[in-house]
């Protein structure tokens, strides 16, 4: 037969476990000088406008545009 576990327990220690890795990443956010803030802001956005730029027609798989609208049928005609 398996080990009695105490379900109770075992679902407070994965919400302290998650609430950890949350803590963790908050502190490292937070704990970053403005500086090191505005270089993750550049590489973000870096990264998105690289991102946008491999577009196909400028339309997103799910058949949206960037800005969040939507396009009717599959794909878009070309102008």
């Amino acid at each position: 037969m398996g080990e009695i576990v105490n379900l109770g327990r075992v679902r407070k220690q994965r919400a302290r476990a998650a609430a950890g890795d949350t803590a963790q990443a908050m502190r490292a956010r937070h704990g970053q000088t403005k500086t090191e803030r505005l270089r993750q802001q550049k590489d973000a956005a870096r990264g998105n406008a690289l991102l946008d730029g491999a577009l196909l027609d400028g339309v997103l798989p799910n058949g949206a545009l960037p800005n969040g609208t939507r396009i009717e049928g599959k794909r878009r005609e070309p102008e």
